[in-house]
């Protein structure tokens, strides 16, 4: 009798980077036959002796591969694919913005895991923006939950989390904050230096280089 078998790249995969490769290995094969349990599998190619396969959802799902050899004797052999559910990564910033004169940004992960999965203590990545000139200050470690960072420059920054659960599961968000400039006083003019007391009024006028508060 022939012995259906296959090998798997990996039985177990998350979600968001899933890519099930179900390989034939047996020999002496002259038919073959691939059956999948689930409507759920949004891409479902096979070629030959190998079969590839994603799912849309989180979950386990059950493959059977069915032979003929080439005495016309069959066997059969059920496998087990399982998807992983991810976390979500989330981001709090405060304030979201803020002037650049003592900008402090108070950056805290704000992700969830996913069921009974916790976010491990060190499954977390910060991603400054400090390209170009945006360069920044900061205390605590970028695979730490929380940030304090300030900028040596006004614009718009990009903030990203990347966050990793207990089964090795990732997600990642973006965010922006604005740290905003200040005005600039270019000059003061006045009417007068100087006037009698019966009469003074002194007229100022500031020429003020005003930037976007929004």
């Amino acid at each position: 009798l022939p012995t259906a078998s296959i090998s798997v790249n990996n039985n177990s995969q998350c979600l968001n980077n899933q890519n099930f490769v179900v390989d034939l290995t047996s020999t002496s094969v002259s038919s073959h036959n691939w059956t999948f349990s689930s409507a759920n599998h949004v891409q479902l190619t096979n070629s030959n002796t190998k079969a590839t396969v994603k799912y849309s959802s989180p979950g386990a799902y059950t493959g059977k591969i069915w032979i003929k050899d080439l005495n016309g004797c069959v066997d059969d052999s059920t496998f087990t694919l399982t998807v992983k559910n991810i976390p979500t990564a989330d981001i709090s910033s405060s304030p979201l913005k803020s002037c650049l004169k003592g900008n402090s940004f108070t950056l805290s992960d704000a992700s969830s895991g996913v069921g009974t999965n916790s976010l491990n203590s060190t499954g977390y990545t910060w991603f400054i923006d400090s390209l170009n000139g945006l360069t920044y200050t900061g205390t605590g470690a970028n695979t730490a939950s929380n940030k304090i960072i300030s900028y040596t420059t006004a614009g718009t920054k990009t903030i990203g989390l990347a966050v990793t659960d207990q089964n090795g599961c990732k997600d990642t968000s973006w965010t922006s904050i604005d740290v905003l400039d200040h005005p600039v006083i270019n000059s003061i003019a006045s009417n007068a230096n100087s006037s009698c007391l019966n009469s003074n009024l002194f007229t100022y006028t500031a020429n003020i280089n005003w930037v976007s508060t929004s």
